[in-house]
């Protein structure tokens, strides 16, 4: 197996994590090219580990040149009792994500890194607070894992909150049905087939009246993500509100990477880290400063980055595919 175009999401360890062995207790095609598995601790039905809601794993798999690694949304809401579930899609070149949607079977072990990942709701949630949902596609994965969390709440202790999805058709909105009988979500649904794609413009127009201290939790393409949070700063949302699942995205040989809402510009070639954009100055200088490319680290001549996070205590594993 080969390192390929798979979309590929920071890898999170705390110094050597170890890979946990997990079983596939449930596999099934929800939507044309998208598959749930579900994941529970070897020979039962529970979780293999503790995790908050939005946080995601990683999968390692073994393949010809080493392991490749994948990182994947856990869709659930926390509860320990409960298996992991994951939901991707797959596409026509990804090596990982065609071998997870056909060939791998109920029954088999997969091994994966602990969860990690700080797209995850406030420790106290409460029924003054609002918060704002905004998903691209699978994007939706991340953000169905909080809205299952905020659900299991008692229906006087949520916080009001509201969800806009974009979808290419009714068939391909992953979730559509469950994220329906969520009588207490406001939502808007964008379809590419009924209209133009959603924009920053749209959406702002559709949460109207909205609260100044909403929180947002955004999960899209790269592009689409830094636009609405220019649009949310414009209008004097604080950055503190603004909440994005950090996903790479290469470009020629740049890798651009939102890291803790700071955009790096990371040239493979030259090996050179410098940033783009400082969203909250407060963070930690050394992010970009300690950032090394590491080729001793690389699987199939990927080149891998190592960052600091904003507390300076966790180290992140950035692999991107070469040109």
């Amino acid at each position: 197996m080969s390192l390929t175009s798979d979309t590929i999401k920071i890898v999170a360890s705390r110094g050597a994590s170890r890979p946990l062995a997990v079983q596939v207790i449930r596999h099934e095609v929800i939507a044309p090219d998208v598959v749930t598995l579900s994941l529970a601790q070897p020979g039962t039905k529970q979780a293999p580990g503790p995790y908050l809601p939005g946080q995601f794993i990683t999968l390692v798999i073994p393949g010809n040149n080493g392991n490749v690694y994948r990182s994947y949304s856990l869709c659930g809401n926390g509860n320990p009792r409960d298996p992991w579930e994951i939901t991707l899609k797959r596409f026509p070149d990804g090596v990982v994500s065609n071998y997870l949607y056909e060939s791998v079977n109920v029954g088999m072990i997969l091994h994966t890194l602990p969860p990690r990942g700080v797209f995850i709701l406030p420790a106290s949630l409460r029924p003054e607070q609002t918060f704002v949902f905004v998903a691209v596609g699978s994007g939706i994965t991340p953000i169905r894992g909080l809205l299952r969390a905020i659900a299991s709440l008692p229906p006087g202790s949520r916080p009001k909150a509201q969800l806009h999805y974009a979808s290419r058709s009714v068939e391909e909105t992953i979730y559509r049905d469950e994220i329906l009988k969520l009588d207490w979500l406001r939502q808007k649904h964008y379809l590419r087939t009924e209209g133009p794609r959603m924009t920053p413009k749209q959406i702002f127009a559709n949460a109207y009246p909205l609260s100044r201290d909403a929180q947002w939790y955004i999960c899209g393409p790269e592009e689409f993500n830094l636009q609405l949070r220019q649009a949310l700063v414009s209008i004097g949302t604080p950055e503190n509100l603004i909440h994005f699942e950090i996903l790479p995205i290469k470009v020629g040989k740049l890798l651009l990477l939102l890291l803790h809402e700071q955009l790096l510009d990371i040239s493979l070639s030259k090996k050179r880290v410098q940033p783009l954009m400082h969203a909250n100055k407060r963070h930690c200088s050394k992010h970009w400063k300690d950032m090394i490319i590491n080729p001793n680290l690389a699987a199939d001549g990927a080149r891998v980055a190592l960052a600091n996070s904003t507390s300076c205590k966790d180290r992140y594993v950035i692999p991107a595919t070469n040109s």
